[in-house]
């Protein structure tokens, strides 16, 4: 009886620790695979058992409904309450998480020997680091490295296909798990038109400016000139001709006077005698892509553009910044030369702009993207306190919001030129993104996210179906369009607005 009696006690007990060790699973949804099979693949290199994995853990916010309300009120200039903006410490104290949410986060991932844990100022966030093995026995999955298709990076997360499971009492107080699941979207840039063209004779390079086109030449032979013809696609019978003798086998022929925002075609012939025989059956080199005479893109052009008043200044406490990824980075130098040439210095504004850079910046590698964009927010509006807000590690929107939110006296503006196809976003992270803006708007802090510039169907060469981004989806950012001032006519750009499936009320 003892014996039978020690054996139902020893049943108990193991019953009860099966069921405070059960496991649910962890999203790892359709989307996440797409991108995986859109952009990523298995490197196949082994993920050793101490490698550092680093992943940013979300808790559930607390009155998600007031958070709404309050965040509309105080930014609709109909309401009673518009601009009653609320202090961090009090977003924190309504909005943020539950004390027992941290608790049994912080006691799931200790269990687990996390090595670090950096918890946000309203304890809503927190970045892990660990051990690969550990992250395996925390997760119930193993770890693959994963490299991308167009860009030299490699990151490593939870296996395709692979089970990740949690604790059924932590799986209520984990809202989005980022970085170990879902894939940094790093989209492929287009490449610019190519300007040289080589071929057996000659090598063109070619060039459009305000009302005119250059055209270098050089020859790889004895040929005596070459003779260049621009054409109007669209516009039958429309030609401008030049020829030029080579001197020292190279030469330059200008078209000058030509109509801007017209995509021209070009053509050229090297000739060997007089530039007659380029008709009579010479061979005739296309270049490799459309020119396009247009006005230089300055800053009086845009202020003339939208209607912007010289010598606007920013009003009282007014700050701006740039949100930028993937390392881009700006060059200080490259702004001063920026502000010289755009005669910004004369306009009243400092040639060397003070401008407050969070997070990575190398100079000596500054990136298209966000030279553009720190330089035309200045451009706008010069004396604003601005802001160069870089995230590195691979970190994108969500972990940039966070940081912003984290921050106790944020940049009111933030312009995000980068976008990702809603469709191959996690739900958490966008639903997660768009309560983070809503605790920024509470607190008087907006969003200025791009629609994006290659029209509706985001690049795609048929047009036929929109193609949302998020953040611009986001009914909690502004999101504003871009403004062809010239473009490739001969290609489509599908318009007509596009609609979000996940946010269209």
């Amino acid at each position: 009886w003892y014996s039978f009696f020690g054996a139902l006690l020893l049943l108990v007990a193991l019953s009860a620790s099966c069921v405070g060790e059960q496991r649910v699973l962890w999203e790892h949804t359709e989307s996440a695979s797409r991108a995986l099979a859109k952009h990523w693949r298995e490197a196949g290199a082994h993920v050793n058992a101490d490698e550092t994995v680093s992943f940013l853990v979300a808790l559930p916010l607390r009155n998600p409904r007031l958070l709404r309300e309050t965040a509309l009120s105080v930014s609709d200039p109909r309401s009673a309450r518009y601009g009653e903006y609320w202090t961090q410490e009090e977003v924190n104290a309504k909005f943020g998480p539950a004390a027992e949410s941290r608790a049994a986060l912080e006691a799931f991932l200790e269990e687990y020997n996390a090595r670090e844990l950096e918890w946000s100022r309203g304890d809503d966030f927190v970045r892990a680091t660990m051990r690969a093995e550990d992250v395996h026995s925390a997760f119930g999955a193993p770890l693959c490295r994963y490299v991308h298709a167009h860009a030299d990076v490699a990151v490593v997360r939870v296996c395709a296909g692979a089970s990740a499971t949690v604790p059924r009492e932590v799986r209520a107080h984990v809202q989005v798990i980022d970085g170990l699941f879902n894939f940094p979207w790093l989209q492929k840039r287009r490449a610019p038109p190519r300007k040289r063209v080589v071929s057996n004779d000659i090598d063109i390079y070619a060039a459009a400016g305000d009302s005119g086109v250059v055209v270098d030449v050089s020859s790889h032979s004895t040929q005596a000139g070459a003779v260049a013809v621009l054409k109007d696609p669209l516009v039958p019978g429309w030609t401008m001709r030049m020829s030029a003798a080579f001197d020292k086998g190279s030469a330059s022929i200008l078209f000058s006077g030509v109509p801007n925002f017209v995509n021209f075609t070009l053509e050229v012939c090297a000739y060997a005698d007089e530039p007659s025989s380029c008709d009579a059956g010479g061979v005739w080199v296309p270049y490799s892509s459309a020119l396009v005479s247009r006005p230089w893109a300055t800053v009086e052009a845009a202020r003339r553009l939208y209607g912007v008043p010289r010598g606007t200044a920013h009003a009282g406490l007014a700050s701006q910044s740039v949100a930028e990824f993937s390392a881009q980075y700006y060059d200080p130098e490259d702004v001063k030369s920026f502000f010289e040439l755009m005669g910004m210095a004369q306009a009243g504004a400092s040639s060397s702009p003070n401008i407050m850079v969070v997070g990575p910046n190398n100079p000596k590698f500054p990136g298209g993207e966000s030279t553009l964009d720190i330089e035309w927010i200045l451009a706008i509006a010069p004396s604003a306190p601005t802001y160069f807000w870089s995230i590195g590690g691979g970190g994108f929107l969500l972990e940039w919001i966070m940081e912003t939110a984290n921050a106790t006296d944020p940049p009111l503006i933030t312009s995000i030129s980068y976008g990702e196809p809603e469709a191959l976003m996690l739900p958490s992270v966008q639903e997660r993104f768009n309560a983070e803006a809503q605790k920024l708007a509470v607190r008087g802090v907006g969003i200025i996210s791009t629609s994006g510039d290659l029209g509706s169907s985001d690049g795609l060469d048929v047009c036929g179906g929109d193609v949302p981004d998020f953040p611009s989806s986001s009914p909690w950012t502004t999101s504003l369009g871009a403004t062809f001032v010239t473009r490739d006519r001969l290609s489509p750009l599908c318009a007509g607005g596009t609609r979000s499936p996940l946010f269209a009320s």
